[in-house]
């Protein structure tokens, strides 16, 4: 059999086949006899077989393993030898013989309910483990889920080398299915196709031009000759799909599987790619997937945007042309109203001539005569004239509306997103039939579009401007209506598209029917929605709670203890937040206590949270059977500042000692992927949750407050991912950062989002990850909720606190009618009444949608905007956001009555305010502006910032702790304490986050050194 792969380190391995380090309160807690184990172990002769028996059984309870006897530790022999009033110079471990310990493991098996791990075991461990590897799940992730399998089904952890074994194994039978099955289905053909992507275009040593290498590029830019560089490839990458379509349906490949393999070719050079003859093929078909499928939704987010800057062109000419004409028109009355003074001043004279009596009649007629020969000389334009222009310029206004200005801007639409209509495939299935008449009309036309054109797909107002008074057919605006009609569709889910990861049809993102049928119950209780499987009583439950809240609110009000609520014009409501009393002490002097003589270097930092919490080894390679050893430390410490301070791999390899470029461009290219970066932001996260010293900073430590807010970041380069926002970048591009946070200043996640989308619909992403923070409460800003996150929020047992910035645009809503509140006095009434059988009826689609987003099949994010971009008319939107309603109105409630509730989210989001600043500080380069384009690199750059934020406030608490530890005086700790418990943690005054680039290890000589067992049993009152 082949080698085992590396899936731990050889210090991992061997603390994993050891006994566990324990304290005092440990010992007490696996170790200490009961009445059960006392018996069993009276029952015993030998002093060894007494302890090592106990020993065995404590460890077990510990860690569900057995272990050897000689690797016993001496601190648990004293303890239970202590404990059993043995002598410990009798317990001789070169005496306890394997008989006597496989007799002891099945007692203790027995005695705890546990089952040996045998053949059977290590054979369904196999199977589990291949289907794991089918989502191409890393070994270290796919060894803790067969460590809960076992923990779970109550089975013994056999040793790291058993299990290193089946996940290799599992591994090398995984693959091999993939590549027999796939060589059974190539043809001779297809094998030519797929070589052909490994030629070379240019034999000239000097430059070697290989097909593939240019199929790996893409182009973040609107500007039409990169689209049209796009489109080229999307071609060949569609043609290629086609011919290789018998092959992709034979492998059945899952969308991990496909990104897996396509990201290996992505990474690998040209060289690297020749060495893998064994699976080449494979790699090239899921690259070909996956290429297709991004390049596709990338062009598709180019039409939009296209489509969108389209529209506001046309706007915005048409807005200018009416300040124009506005401007016209208003010099023309001025005109008129002139001339309209002279004829009346000119109709007096001839009234005062032509009734001047003392004037003969000969006399009055030569005078008028010469008034209007001299009216006539002039050359003022008559009042006649100026009316009739006047008129002619009214009607050309009217027919130069918004269409018209469309139209004058068909060119540069059409060269954006006509080659993308004309190449991407859509969902003929689940798509609107009138828009894909015309899409296909529009091909077989190969653009030349004609009076046949179908129009059905059109509003009444728009086919009447495609064909004007004339009757003459305006082609040009048909075609621009046709692509902004596309665009809007794809994005509200009307249009949906065969191959794509991000346009596919709402009901395919969701668990597959047939397979929620069969499976919904194991569903429901696995997405812990059990509680919410009957809706009559979650209905009833939340009928109960509004009647409370309008009572509780009501009455308090009335009886006038709350005295922040107020009511204005019209009987609005108005909600007033008093600030907390308690005078906070400053961040400076919290500062104060960290070291004022030096600064602390970054690496410094890095290194030494490092040497506490290892999160460096979350860096593993992307090869999942890689054999190559992970590079030193500090060239991952490189990596994680070369990102995240937004300095570049390039230049901080330049400006750095001890740090070859070669080396670390390698290492960020194979290791810095998304998902490792989140690992070791969650062991940071994990360690900052389990230490003493900041709960210091929860309120109630019984309940996790979380808050997430979206900071502004500009980029730099073309970049489909960045939008406009003019209020942050005035002409330029920019992304949000959407960070989400705990009490204590822990950063658990982060979303890297474009900045034009509602943060609201990432919410939910953030908290769907209860193994790293399990929140009780979130809260947002008014910008971050929306009725459908009330309701997702609340079926994911949370409570959704966001800030209210205006309440009197907020409404209420209740199950019964309003008159009923109204009759008990009630000056807060519900504003309307939900009809409950709208949710009732949408009730089991919408336990399948949490289900989705609980199990993690699709995220929140992309399923909700899909869902709300819908016609408003969509029965599962109605229902959800019905829902949301009625659990806004619990918390609205709850919000109006609780001034200590409207206290706490201000200052949960104060602390998000803060840490933004420290982002602030930490991605200092580059103007604080992204100089990546592809969405992979912002999120990547984005992991790293939000890695060296936590790490500075993983060191900053790690070093007060010790700081308490140290100091004997318990009026100098409780002063230390106090400071810090009225301050913040999130200050970095004391380290040099910028200017001294230096990896080599006499740095680190006068480093400090944190024992983390030590700071983790320390107690902070």
């Amino acid at each position: 059999m082949s080698t085992n792969i590396k899936i731990l380190s050889p210090a991992e391995t061997k603390a994993f086949d050891l006994p566990p380090a324990m304290n005092a309160m440990d010992r007490k807690q696996f170790f200490r006899t009961n009445k059960t184990a006392a018996d069993i172990v009276a029952s015993f002769r030998s002093v060894t077989n007494k302890v090592c028996f106990m020993l065995q059984l404590g460890y077990f309870k510990a860690t569900h393993k057995f272990f050897k006897a000689e690797n016993f530790r001496q601190s648990e022999i004293d303890f239970v030898c202590a404990d059993l009033a043995a002598n410990a110079d009798y317990v001789h471990l070169q005496d306890y013989d394997a008989t006597t310990l496989e007799r002891h493991q099945r007692i203790i098996l027995d005695l705890l309910g546990y089952s040996k791990f045998s053949e059977q075991t290590k054979e369904f461990l196999f199977k589990e483990a291949l289907s794991l590897c089918a989502g191409q799940i890393k070994p270290k992730e796919i060894l803790k889920k067969l460590i809960d399998y076992l923990k779970n089904n109550k089975i013994e952890i056999p040793s790291y080398f058993v299990l290193a074994q089946i996940i290799t194994r599992a591994l090398n039978e995984h693959e091999d299915s993939l590549v027999a099955t796939l060589e059974e289905a190539l043809t001779p053909k297809d094998r030519r196709l797929l070589d052909t992507l490994m030629q070379c275009y240019n034999p000239n040593l000097k430059s070697l031009d290989y097909k593939l290498t240019d199929l790996k590029k893409f182009y973040h830019s609107l500007r039409p000759r990169k689209i049209k560089g796009n489109i080229e490839n999307l071609v060949i990458f569609k043609e290629l799909y086609e011919e290789l379509g018998h092959v992709i349906a034979r492998l059945g490949l899952n969308v991990m599987t496909v990104q897996y393999y396509a990201e290996l070719v992505n990474k690998s050079t040209m060289f690297q790619m020749f060495q893998r003859q064994r699976n080449r093929h494979l790699l090239l078909i899921c690259f070909i997937m996956h290429r297709y499928y991004s390049l596709t939704d990338l062009l598709v987010e180019a039409m939009i945007l296209s489509a969108q800057s389209a529209q506001n062109t046309a706007l915005k000419d048409q807005n200018e042309f009416f300040i124009k004409e506005h401007e016209k028109r208003n010099a023309v009355i001025k005109r008129v109203l002139e001339q309209t003074k002279i004829f009346i001043v000119n109709q007096d004279e001839i009234e005062d001539i032509l009734f001047n009596e003392t004037l003969s009649f000969e006399k009055r007629i030569r005078t008028m005569q010469a008034m209007v020969i001299k009216q006539r000389e002039s050359k003022k334009i008559s009042i006649i004239d100026e009316v009739n222009k006047n008129e002619a310029d009214l009607l050309r206004l009217k027919e130069d509306h918004h269409f018209t200005f469309l139209e004058k801007n068909f060119i540069p639409l059409h060269n954006r997103i006509s080659g993308i209509v004309k190449n991407i495939c859509f969902d003929k299935a689940s798509s609107d039939k009138k828009i894909l008449r015309a899409i296909d009309y529009f091909k077989a036309k190969d653009g030349a579009v004609n009076s046949d054109a179908p129009l059905d797909f059109l509003r009444p107002d728009e086919k009447e401007a495609v064909i004007n008074d004339n009757k003459k057919f305006r082609s040009a605006l048909y075609t621009s209506l046709l692509f902004l009609k596309t665009a809007t569709s794809i994005k509200s889910g009307a249009l949906n598209l065969l191959y794509s990861y991000k346009h596919r049809s709402f009901n395919k993102s969701l668990i597959d029917e047939k397979v929620w049928v069969k499976s919904k119950d194991d569903l429901i209780e696995r997405a812990g929605l059990t509680e919410f499987k009957d809706f009559n009583t979650v209905i009833n439950n939340i009928g109960r709670q509004i009647d409370i809240g309008f009572e509780i609110t009501n009455r308090n009000i009335l009886d006038q203890k709350n005295l922040f609520v107020r009511f204005g014009p019209n009987n609005s409501l108005i909600v007033k937040t008093p600030p907390i009393k308690e005078k906070e002490i400053s961040d400076e002097q919290v500062a104060e206590l960290f070291p004022q003589d030096r600064f602390v270097t970054l690496y410094e930092v890095l290194s030494t949270v490092n040497n506490a919490v290892p999160f460096a080894n979350c860096f593993e390679h992307l090869k999942i059977k890689s054999h190559l050893e992970r590079p030193d430390n500090k060239i991952i410490f490189a990596g994680i500042m070369g990102l995240g301070c937004n300095l570049g791999i390039g230049k901080i390899a330049r400006i750095s000692n001890n740090i070859r470029q070669n080396t670390l461009e390698s290492t960020v290219n194979w290791r810095f992927s998304e998902e490792n970066i989140n690992n070791a932001n969650n062991m940071i996260v994990q360690v900052i949750n389990k230490l003493s010293l900041p709960r210091l900073y929860q309120k109630n430590p019984g309940i996790v407050h979380t808050s997430s807010d979206g900071q502004k970041f500009g980029v730099a380069v073309d970049s489909i991912n960045a939008h406009r926002s003019y209020k942050y970048f005035g002409q330029g591009f920019g992304l949000t950062d959407y960070s989400f946070n705990n009490e204590i200043h822990a950063i658990f996640d982060s979303e890297t989002i474009t900045s034009s989308i509602r943060e609201a619909t990432y919410v939910m992403d953030g908290l769907n990850n209860p193994d790293i923070e399990d929140s009780d409460m979130h809260s947002t800003d008014t910008h971050g909720f929306t009725e459908i996150v009330f309701g997702g929020i609340h079926l994911m047992k949370k409570i959704f606190a966001p800030r209210i910035k205006d309440f009197r645009k907020q409404r209420l809503y209740s199950i019964k009618p309003r008159l009923l509140y109204k009759n008990l006095g009630y000056k807060i009434l519900p504003d309307n009444k939900i009809d409950t059988k709208s949710i009732e009826d949408q009730w089991d689609n919408i336990l399948r949608l949490m289900a989705t987003i609980k199990l993690k099949h699709a995220k929140a994010s992309k399923l909700f905007p899909r869902l709300s971009s819908y016609s408003r008319q969509h029965p599962l939107y109605r229902a959800i956001k019905n829902f949301g309603k009625l659990i806004k109105t619990i918390f609205l409630l709850r919000y109006i009555d609780s001034v200590e509730l409207r206290q706490d989210i201000e200052k949960q989001l104060n602390k998000t305010e803060s840490i933004h600043k420290l982002a602030k500080a930490v991605f200092f380069g580059s103007n604080q502006e992204f100089q990546q384009a592809d969405k992979e690199d912002h999120v990547r750059a984005n992991g790293c910032k939000r890695l060296i934020e936590n790490v500075i406030i993983c060191w900053n608490y790690l070093y007060l702790s010790d700081l308490i530890y140290k100091t004997e005086s318990l009026a100098e700790k409780e002063r230390i304490i106090n400071i810090i418990k009225k301050g913040s943690i999130v200050v970095w005054q004391h380290i040099n986050l910028s200017g001294e680039y230096n990896f080599s290890d006499d740095v680190l000589k006068n480093s400090f050194n944190f024992s983390l067992p030590k700071l983790m049993a320390l107690e902070v009152a």
